[in-house]
């Protein structure tokens, strides 16, 4: 008796034709512009808040020290000598006054808890590079910085000028007080815990993350945070222009 064989399987498997091929081609490439690049903003999204976050908690602890020091800003600290030397004990960076602000210098004791960009720690931003060289007391790694414009410099006080007050500060929305900084800037010093509008930089996405001096964090694009030499060094300067947002407080705060 003759056995009939259905032809769909008497077919020569020949694995996939050419048709095949392209859809899944084609599925791949689908995958590599729309899906794929869709994940990339998702994580730096995720990124995004961290940071914000993490400059919200210390503005937060800036703003406490200010509080319980007669309105004044806390120090910018020494850029060129050590977080752990005498001169940066009272750096905004050692300030402990914040329940997830421990001391920078008592990080940095210990190699296992130095903060490193994405492990969580207040003084890191996921975004930021990682360092070019090996952190340490002698030389540590930034990743935020004080304003240096809104802290008026120790040696300029010593000549009677006093320091800013928080509530002197005219327009506090539109004054930075702290912002991301490039801890491998080439002539970075062994704190460079500060910065100004000459160094400001945009690691999200094209957009510069900032804490305002009354409190409130955000973002802002590159043509309203840089500024030139000349208007990064001089008060009269930078007020010469309306801006979205000032480094110096007032038109006639020193440096």
């Amino acid at each position: 008796m003759k056995t009939l064989i259905p032809k769909l399987l008497t077919r020569k498997q020949s694995g996939f034709t050419r048709l095949e091929l392209l859809v899944v081609l084609v599925a791949l490439l689908f995958l590599a512009i729309v899906v794929f690049p869709a994940l990339g903003k998702s994580r730096e999204g995720g990124h995004e808040a961290t940071c914000l976050n993490h400059l919200r908690q210390l503005g937060i602890a800036l703003m406490m020290y200010s509080e319980e020091n007669r309105d004044l800003v806390p120090e910018e600290g020494n850029t060129v000598l050590p977080i752990n030397d005498a001169s940066n004990v009272d750096a905004w960076y050692n300030l402990a006054i914040h329940p997830a602000f421990t001391r920078l210098r008592d990080l940095y004791n210990s190699s296992a808890t130095i903060p490193m960009p994405q492990d969580g720690a207040a003084f890191s931003c996921p975004s930021a590079p990682q360092p070019t060289f090996t952190p340490s007391l002698a030389k540590a790694y930034f990743m935020y910085g004080m304003n240096a414009r809104i802290c008026v410099n120790k040696s300029t006080r010593a000549n009677g000028v006093v320091n800013t007050k928080l509530s002197s500060i005219p327009m506090p929305d539109d004054t930075i007080l702290m912002g991301e900084v490039d801890g491998n800037f080439p002539t970075a010093g062994a704190a460079q815990s500060n910065l100004v509008g000459q160094y400001g930089v945009a690691r999200h996405q094209g957009l510069g993350f900032f804490t305002m001096a009354d409190g409130h964090v955000r973002s802002a694009k590159t043509n309203e945070f840089l500024r030139t030499s000349a208007e990064s060094s001089s008060a009269p300067t930078e007020w010469a222009t309306p801006r979205k947002m000032y480094w110096y407080p007032t038109s006639t705060t020193p440096n």
